[in-house]
Parts: structure tokens; sequence; C-alpha cells
């Protein structure tokens, strides 16, 4: 695991990002940090869950979400959380899968504090948040949230949400995305989603953005709008 501070990326840096109907390629033109601390949840009784559904701060609005699609932009970051015995559940997006389901078991359930798919600060310490749970949001998609309290205690549970907004140029030329999808020059690789479930590009975001997603083995071979 490593801070996601050390992972985010700078102007000019390249990135890929999946959804469920392939990879759209993109250049990060400028970024400007996100960040949200403390979020305080709602207190939390000894042994018991709460499902609290988006981060919505004291105005109803959602932290960590993209109302509009153009300009192009995307969220990447990270949350921290304190104290310990707080699991959180990340469904994404929300009312959807939770992130980090084991293969062949069943989904987690947060109301009886399972004990796979969440995320504690052992994992992703409140000071400095890490790359355990990453995230990385597109614009209209929000993500709910869930946790549980395993201690004998009531906390009132903090987070730190640590995030960089990026405003993106999307890529159509076919000579930059096959050597970016053979690997021949530096790209990050992310997944909007879950490794089962991603985000369906044509339903959220292919009216606004108009490129193609494509295949690593379509980009690889010469892909692209030009």
């Amino acid at each position: 695991m490593k801070p996601i501070s050390e992972k985010f990326l700078n102007p000019n840096d390249l990135l890929a990002i999946k959804f469920d109907e392939g990879w759209i390629f993109t250049r990060v033109l400028a970024r400007e940090p996100v960040m949200y601390k403390p979020f305080n949840l709602s207190s939390v009784n000894a042994t018991s869950h709460t499902d609290y559904g988006r981060l919505n701060d004291s105005s109803g609005n959602d932290v960590i979400y993209i109302d509009k699609a153009t300009p192009p932009r995307i969220l990447h970051g990270a949350i921290g959380i304190k104290p310990n015995s707080i699991r959180l559940y990340i469904r994404y997006p929300e009312g959807s899968d939770i992130i980090g389901k084991p293969p062949n078991v069943n989904p987690p359930t947060p109301s009886s504090g399972s004990d796979y798919g969440y995320l504690t600060g052992e994992e992703s310490p409140y000071d400095e948040p890490t790359d355990y749970m990453e995230l990385v949001i597109p614009p209209k998609i929000h993500l709910s949230f869930e946790y549980y309290n395993t201690d004998s205690i009531a906390h009132t549970p903090a987070l730190n949400l640590q995030f960089m907004l990026y405003e993106v140029q999307l890529l159509t030329d076919k000579k930059l995305i096959q050597l970016i999808a053979t690997r021949k020059i530096p790209c990050a690789f992310r997944i909007c989603g879950t490794v089962y479930k991603q985000i369906s590009y044509e339903q959220i975001l292919r009216k606004d953005w108009k490129i193609d997603p494509l295949t690593l083995d379509e980009a690889s071979k010469g892909g692209g709008s030009q």
C-alpha cells in the first residue's frame, strides 16, 4: 500500500480509464486538490451498523461528485478513516456492488459487519489515506457508504477525503493510443467501478464525450478516431 498522495498524476501525464465497454485514453491537462477533513459521520452505537448513503456536506451536496460531463474531468483519490474499529463499506456506484468482494464469495453484508469488503484505518489511516481502495470517479456517478462499529463502545467516525480533480483531454490519435496500449510510453491504467463491474460509458458519458471506448486489443492494433 502507498499513500494516495504519491499516486496523484501531474499535468501531461497519461491516464487510461476502464469502463464496462472498454478503455478511454486521456491526458491530464490540469489538476486541483479536493480535500475534506474531517468529514464527520453519524455516531454509531457499540457493535452496530449505519447506512450513511452519499457523503453530503451540510448543504446536501455530494462532496465526491462531478455534476457536469464537460469539460471532461475525473476525481482520483482515497479515504482515510478513524477510529480503527470502524469498517467502511463502499458501494460503487451507489446501490450497486461493494468494493472488495473476494472471488466466489457472496457479497458482504454491512449490516452484520461482514469480515470482508471493508476499509479501516489500519489499511488507510486517517492522517495518510492509502491506495488500498483507490477511487477513480467519472462525472455523474455517486458513491454510497455504510459502516459498522466492531467496538464495544459508541464512536463518531471521521473521514479524510483526499482527492485530486483532473481536467483531461480525450485522446483519439491512433498512434498515440497504440503506444499507450502496448506500454511503449508510460501511462496510468485505472478502473471506474469494481473489478467485477465497471461503470457503463454508453449510459453515462457517451453523449457528452463522443468518442468510442476500445478494448486493449483494438487499441494495440491502432484503434482510434483519427
